[in-house]
Parts: C-alpha cells; sequence; structure tokens
C-alpha cells in the first residue's frame, strides 16, 4: 500500500480505534486523570518521533516491527508516567484530580517541544554529540522553560471562587490564562501553515535559510501568525477565546497534522508554491473543521453529552482532549514509531 491510500486507510481505522478508546473510558475520568496523563505522553513522543526519528538507542533501532515500536511506546509511556508524577507534586501542588493550572501547565509544555525541535532542532540539547542522550535531558529541560513561562504570562483571577481554583496554584502573570494558552497554539498553528508551504518565502532568501538565522526568523513569523489570527477572530470577529482555540486552531492543526503526517505530504506533491501551501492550508482547515464537528456530533454517542461554551466549556474541552490528547498521539505513534506498521509490510532489519 502506497501513499496517498495508506494514509487515507490508516487514517479511517486509527481514528475509528481512537473514537472507540474514548467511548470506553467513563467521562469523569476521561477529562481527569486520562486527559492529563495522555498530555504528559506527547512530549517524550515527539522527542521519539522528532529529535531521534523513530529510531531511539542502536539496540532498539536493530529490532523489526511490531517490536521497535512496542519498545518506543513504551518508553512514551513509562516517560509520560514519569512526567505525570513530577508535575503533579510540583506545579499541580499534590492536589487531586488535576486542577485547570496543572492541565493548562502540561499543555502549554506541548507548543513549547514542538517550537524547540521543529524550528532549533532541540538546540543547545543537541550540542550533546549522543542523540538519545540529548532527548533525555531536554525533556525536563524543556518543561523547566514551560514553567517558566506559564508562571510568567498564565493568571487564573477569573477562576477566583470556583471549586476547582486553587489559590496557591495561581501564578498571577501578565494574561488571562485563555488567552495565553490560545496564543501558544497559535503560535504552532503559524509553525505548521509554514511547514505545509515548505517554509516558503523564507526559502527565497539565502540569508534567511542560515541555521543561525532561521530558527529566530521562523519564530518571529510564528509569534505574527498567531497575533494576525487572534486580531481577526478574537478582537475584530469578538468570538469567543476558548472556541477560536478548538474549533479553529486545533481543528487546522488536527487537519495539518493529516496531511503532513498521515498522508506525508502526498496529496499535492506535484504543486509549486506558494500555490502548494495555499492549497494545503485550505485543505487542512476544511478537512480539520470537517473532523472536528464530527467529533462534535459524536461525542453524545461516546458517552460525553456535554453543553458546548462558557462558562465550563464541556464540549470544547472533551473536542481538544479527543483530538489532540488521543487522536494525535494514536496517529503519530502508527505512523512514526509503528512506521504504519500493519497497514504495510514491517521492513527487516539489516544484519550487520
Amino acid at each position: 500500500m502506497k501513499q496517498p491510500l495508506l494514509g487515507l486507510i490508516s487514517t479511517v481505522v486509527l481514528i475509528a480505534v481512537a473514537l472507540c478508546v474514548i467511548k470506553l473510558i467513563p467521562l469523569a475520568l476521561y477529562m481527569g486523570w486520562v486527559t492529563y496523563i495522555l498530555c504528559c505522553m506527547v512530549p517524550p513522543e515527539l522527542v521519539v518521533c522528532v529529535l531521534w526519528g523513530s529510531k531511539g538507542p542502536e539496540c532498539v533501532e536493530k529490532l523489526g516491527q511490531p517490536a521497535k515500536g512496542i519498545l518506543l511506546t513504551l518508553f512514551v509511556a513509562v516517560a509520560g508516567l514519569l512526567i505525570a508524577t513530577c508535575a503533579f507534586y510540583t506545579a499541580g501542588g499534590g492536589f487531586g484530580p488535576p486542577t485547570p493550572m496543572l492541565v493548562q501547565y502540561v499543555i502549554l509544555v506541548v507548543p513549547v517541544f514542538f517550537l524547540n525541535l521543529f524550528m532549533f532542532h532541540g538546540w543547545p540539547f543537541i550540542l550533546i554529540k549522543n542523540r538519545f542522550a540529548a532527548g533525555l535531558l531536554l525533556i525536563p529541560g524543556l518543561y523547566v522553560i514551560g514553567y517558566l513561562l506559564f508562571r510568567i504570562l498564565f493568571n487564573y483571577a477569573f477562576l477566583a471562587g470556583a471549586p476547582v481554583y486553587v489559590a496557591s496554584l495561581d501564578p498571577h502573570g501578565l494574561l488571562n490564562a485563555w488567552l495565553a494558552l490560545t496564543f501558544f497554539i497559535g503560535v504552532v498553528v503559524g509553525l505548521f501553515m509554514t511547514l505545509l508551504f515548505d517554509l516558503w518565502p523564507m526559502t527565497l532568501s539565502p540569508r534567511v535559510m542560515r541555521p543561525s538565522v532561521l530558527p529566530i526568523v521562523w519564530t518571529l513569523l510564528n509569534i505574527a501568525i498567531s497575533s494576525a489570527l487572534l486580531g481577526v477572530f478574537l478582537v475584530w470577529l469578538k468570538m469567543d477565546v476558548v472556541v477560536i482555540m478548538v474549533r479553529l486552531m486545533i481543528a487546522f492543526l488536527f487537519g495539518a497534522i493529516l496531511l503532513l503526517i498521515m498522508f506525508q505530504g502526498s496529496l499535492f506533491s506535484r504543486l509549486k508554491q506558494p500555490v502548494k501551501g495555499i492549497v494545503n492550508v485550505a485543505v487542512s482547515a476544511v478537512v480539520g473543521l470537517a473532523l472536528c464537528n464530527l467529533y462534535a456530533l459524536l461525542a453524545p454517542h461516546l458517552g460525553a453529552p456535554l453543553p458546548p461554551g462558557p462558562p465550563q466549556y464541556g464540549l470544547e474541552l472533551w473536542l481538544a482532549s479527543s483530538l489532540l490528547a488521543v487522536s494525535f498521539p494514536v496517529l503519530s505513534g502508527v505512523s512514526g514509531m509503528f512506521e504504519f506498521w500493519p497497514f504495510v509490510r514491517a521492513a527487516r532489519p539489516e544484519s550487520k
């Protein structure tokens, strides 16, 4: 099976599997501990798939599929559980179930990992020659950076008086927590948009494409894209910030993930930039919005008859969890760590 048929069939099957898993988990558990732990597993999965190229130590790389994928998945699971435990007793203060502050902190760290791994290629941790060791150090390092951003920017004054509010965990930062989190999600949207454009128009300038310049320019561009999106939808159209984050930004990200990861950029590979990028972005938006709405329609049948909108944002939070905490790791894990096994025949490891 080859692309794009491989991407289509594997996506349909894996989304169905993800929805079945969601159906089996009680709603209260799913929206609390399960979502929290799964969010903690996303960063180590990104390290495995992006920094390590789904290879890991040499002893793991020598294995064929599915053995290699199983071992890498076990690493992600163990690392995620360790992260969840450490974050719960440090940033979370040991208050259970996970508070909104703790959950948003571990969600914030995911964009930090995306931006560092894709734009800075793991710098400065990648200076360590052993890539496996670099990844192991990168994980706690980026969690510390994420925590500093969390303490500086996030403010939960709007939750004061609510049962879920824990005053000692409120960083009292500069921005409303929802706005700050949406901004960081928007920066990742900018990252995926530029990937869909193959970094055009930055590729037109050899100076910009220098390794020492590109990450800085790319970061500024992504910040500009996020700011522009918030300006249009939040300031001009007066949309709710959580609705923007989930129904637009996360939906787009899910569509872009399908094109880049599941279809491996094969759908419009014959087009040239910027037409290719325009088509990629448009298709990502349409597919992502369609799947987000499909998940919303299926929510009551999956044990989640939650009301949308403020003040609880029940449906929006369920959608965010279902799309990025459950479906994305499943799609990324099979396409990366399992190399699309069992949808393609596993290549035998080379004998030396």
